[in-house]
């Protein structure tokens, strides 16, 4: 890759529970402020980029496809509190990974880094370790979020690792469609019955009412979405 990477000082400025904020300076007396959920030597900002290559990201978002018994299919999407939009937002499901997956899971990739394989070699064995820590993420926060049991769900990983804002975080999801077949008097899940996120309702979209959404890039309610959510209408207006 053409461009040569900025030698940076990287200093923490706040440590809380979920988030920290730092300090990248870049050039002497140049300062450039972000923000992780990562540990000070796990950002993003002083990974290798062979580390970055097999880093684990920090959530799963889930592209829901509800399928009822005459094969209709529904995207199912929930209204989610979000503290710094100050607003229900229309949002996939989604949550962190926990840390027991990322540590087993971590120390499996950190051997791949000592192995002498070619990088093809090492991002298939990247996604063959990842995948049932994304598997086992996406069932636990469907059943939180909606309700609905994905054990045997169809899944497909869309993407491993996605970034969110990159000008100010490093914050990651990995991508998951997860189709599931219900009955009809089941059709509709529940909000959270197990988690502690502020919902406000949910949507099961046809794929008429998904195409009118993204069109007007807001929901019925006007309001304006996530990109996840955004990606969530186009990978279900594909099918």
């Amino acid at each position: 890759m053409e461009g040569k990477k900025p030698e940076k000082k990287i200093s923490m400025i706040s440590d809380k529970k979920f988030l920290k904020f730092f300090d990248i300076e870049y050039e002497e007396g140049k300062h450039y402020f972000a923000v992780t959920r990562r540990d000070a030597d796990k950002s993003f900002a002083v990974l290798s980029e062979k580390e970055a290559e097999i880093s684990l990201p920090d959530a799963v978002t889930i592209v829901l496809v509800i399928r009822n018994s005459r094969k209709e299919e529904f995207l199912y999407l929930n209204y989610e509190y979000r503290y710094a939009a100050g607003m229900f937002l229309l949002s996939p499901p989604a949550g962190l990974i926990d840390k027991d997956e990322k540590m087993l899971c971590g120390q499996k990739l950190s051997k791949l880094l000592s192995e002498n394989i070619s990088k093809d070699e090492m991002i298939k064995k990247y996604e063959e370790t990842v995948k049932d820590v994304f598997l086992s993420a996406s069932v636990r926060e469907i059943k939180e979020e909606t309700g609905y049991d994905a054990g045997n769900g169809s899944f497909e990983i869309l993407s491993n690792l996605m970034f969110s804002t990159p000008g100010m975080t490093d914050e990651s999801n990995a991508l998951i469609k997860c189709v599931i077949d219900v009955d009809d008097e089941r059709i509709r899940g529940k909000n959270a019955p197990d988690g502690s996120e502020l919902f406000g309702g949910c949507e099961l979209l046809t794929k008429e009412a998904a195409n009118e959404t993204l069109k007007k890039g807001r929901d019925r309610y006007g309001n304006f979405y996530s990109i996840y959510t955004y990606c969530a209408l186009q990978e279900f207006l594909k099918a």
